[in-house]
């Protein structure tokens, strides 16, 4: 086996052992590579993104229990603490003399956003009553500063692409450059919904949906079947739940998809966006006493690494569509996601029903490619339905090669020791090969999900619980078996008392 394979979509990692202990954090500012897990128990080999040396370029330099710019004492004199919306960026030379030349070009600071100013929307259901709004979200982060600017064309990121997954040494290290502090305040899109009455739960729970979603993922009802919606399920458990586009994504802001849309940007976002919950700053009128962070995928990528740079941000965590491992192969990210430059779609329903301004959006942002590739990404055939599948398609959203690349790139959450729930479909195709039960019995675990525990050494036994979903793929809340899940993280969460 050698290190000649892709995980999960584009980044290349270094192989390494399976069960490799979780290594210590790095230092900010330091560069490390990501340890991949392999295993020949099937055909289909596992690769960890999290249980490895961790680039600690996402952590900001604010103090981790704020990531707000205006907190933190230690930026650069020359990054002004009431950034505008486009984010700034300031340069920072590189340690190293054998990565190339830092790259000089333009960074595209534009912002495109399809909502007004101020916008506010609030909808009264029989049950619960639901605010759709824009807040003003300021953060800043240690980003890496990549030296690999926007492909062309397609045809150009089809050839760039597969040189990365058969390069020697790991893509988004060697087409690295060190790091420079990235401040701003961004325009996030959110939905808050909550009982009739208000919340009957001491906790809020904020959810991060995950590459190719979109808030809508945590509210989807196909056909109107209101039983695949974690929202309608969570606010019938008495929960408020507030969900958001990630940068990005959607009706949220999108800057520079390459230089500023990454993983440590989005964790400094959703540590202030649990801050403000908990400040009753977003201007929902409500002081909640606990955040419980509910995340799928990439989602639950920066809810662990939230909880590396600050432990307190969330007082339990909901992983779902997750693992401490990711499918490997030498062309899977071609054949399955098939990442195609989302300006270069055409007009149809699936393009333009969530966001309609996908033509307007620079070389950096990426969409899949086909139903079909939605299909073999996210579900599990053939248990699903074709209207399940289609609202998927149609409501998904934008990712950008930043996060491509520096989606393993966040501490480990070495002192987390809130309770931690792990909920993955069996037939994962990202994380579990589509099968989560197939690991080596020298291992000594029921499924790959378990694998996830190594990420929190100092979490008690009693505060780690896992499920996997029967027959599902990626996409747990667009399978029929979404209710079962929602019931046993619901039951988690009262048991803990959140």
């Amino acid at each position: 086996m050698s290190s000649r394979f892709t995980s999960l979509i584009f980044v290349t990692l270094v192989v390494g052992s399976l069960g490799a202990p979780a290594p210590q954090a790095l230092p900010a500012g330091a560069s490390a590579v990501s340890t991949a897990i392999v295993s020949s128990a099937s055909s289909s080999s596992i690769a960890s993104s999290s249980t490895s040396s961790a680039v600690s370029s996402s952590l900001s330099s604010a103090s981790s229990s704020s990531s707000s710019a205006s907190s933190s004492s230690s930026l650069p004199s020359s990054i002004s603490s009431s950034a505008s919306s486009s984010g700034v960026l300031a340069n920072a030379s590189s340690t190293s003399t054998s990565l190339p030349p830092i790259y000089t070009g333009a960074i595209n600071t534009t912002v495109l956003f399809n909502s007004t100013a101020n916008f506010t929307h609030t909808e009264t259901y029989a049950n619960r009553t639901c605010k759709e709004f824009v807040a003003n979200i300021t953060a800043s982060a240690n980003n890496t500063i990549y030296t690999v600017t926007p492909p062309m064309n397609q045809q150009q990121m089809l050839a760039e692409t597969y040189i990365a997954s058969m390069a020697t040494a790991p893509f988004n290290v060697s087409n690295s450059n060190g790091t420079r502090i990235v401040n701003g305040t961004w325009e996030i899109y959110m939905q808050y919904c909550e009982p009739t009455g208000g919340p009957t739960k001491p906790s809020v729970l904020q959810t991060i949906h995950g590459i190719v979603g979109t808030a809508g993922y945590w509210d989807a009802t196909p056909e109107g079947d209101e039983g695949y919606s974690f929202v309608v399920a969570a606010n019938n458990a008495g929960y408020g739940v507030l969900s958001y586009d990630r940068l990005g994504v959607g009706n949220s802001s999108k800057p520079d998809g390459i230089q500023i849309v990454q993983i440590g940007l989005e964790i400094q976002i959703a540590i202030e966006i649990s801050t403000m919950l908990r400040n009753d700053t977003l201007g929902l009128n409500r002081t909640f006493s606990s955040v419980v962070g509910v995340g799928h995928s990439f989602g639950s990528d920066q809810l662990v690494g939230a909880a590396g740079v600050s432990p307190s941000a969330f007082d339990g965590l909901i992983l779902t569509g997750f693992a401490n491992n990711k499918t490997v192969s030498p062309l899977s990210s071609l054949l399955t996601f098939q990442n195609t430059i989302a300006n270069t779609l055409p007009n149809t329903t699936a393009a333009t029903t969530y966001d309609a301004n996908w033509s307007e959006l620079s070389n950096s942002y990426l969409i899949t490619a086909s139903q079909s590739a939605d299909q073999l990404g996210f579900f599990s055939y053939p248990n699903y339905t074709q209207a399940a599948l289609d609202l998927f398609t149609a409501s998904k959203g934008t990712y950008t090669i930043g996060e491509l690349l520096s989606m393993t790139n966040f501490m480990p959450p070495a002192n987390y020791t809130g309770p931690v729930q792990v909920v993955t479909g069996a037939r994962d195709a990202p994380f579990c090969a589509t099968n989560c039960y197939d690991v080596p019995a020298a291992l000594n675990i029921t499924s790959k999900l378990d694998t996830a525990k190594d990420l929190f050494p100092s979490l008690n036994a009693s505060n780690f619980e896992t499920f996997v979903v029967p027959g599902t793929g990626h996409a747990v809340n667009f399978h029929p078996t979404a209710p079962e899940a929602y019931g046993k993280i619901i039951a988690f969460l009262t048991s803990h008392n959140l």
